[in-house]
């Protein structure tokens, strides 16, 4: 899937949250159809169970981990203030309104840091990075 994605130009900010969000889906172990507003609560629903450890998928800690990356670099952010799955659900909604920029093709991502939240443009990077692809800083 992701190399058809690629080579059709398919991908964008958005498109790399989705696939990351499907695979937290699976991760979780979600058994009804992937929704990412759903898979964003169900985020949240994993991290107050009752265990005191990550839940283990791999793509859930490497959004955990994209997520406190990004509260950490923008402390005084409104994201500071917001759950791992508020955080996306916001990011999902801003690359929605279509301001994500154009599909590309290649390794690298162009990521429309003026167009974004500073603390999404951080959580887009760290994305496009778990996905082993470059951010383009052009």
């Amino acid at each position: 899937t992701f190399m058809y994605l690629q080579a059709s130009g398919a991908m964008t900010a958005r498109g790399i949250l989705d696939f990351q969000l499907q695979r937290v889906h699976s991760d979780i172990c979600l058994l009804r159809t992937f929704n990412a507003t759903q898979t964003c609560n169900e985020m949240d629903n994993a991290l107050a169970s009752a265990s005191p450890n990550l839940p283990s998928g791999p793509w859930f800690q490497r959004l955990h981990s994209c997520y406190e990356q990004a509260k950490a670099a923008h402390p005084g952010a409104p994201l500071a203030g917001l759950s791992m799955g508020e955080a996306y659900r916001d990011l999902y909604g801003e690359l929605s309104q279509e301001i994500h920029g154009s599909g590309w093709t290649g390794l690298n991502v162009k990521v429309l840091k003026s167009q974004l939240k500073p603390e999404h443009a951080t959580l887009v990077e760290c994305l496009v990075l778990n996905m082993g692809l470059q951010v383009d800083d052009s």
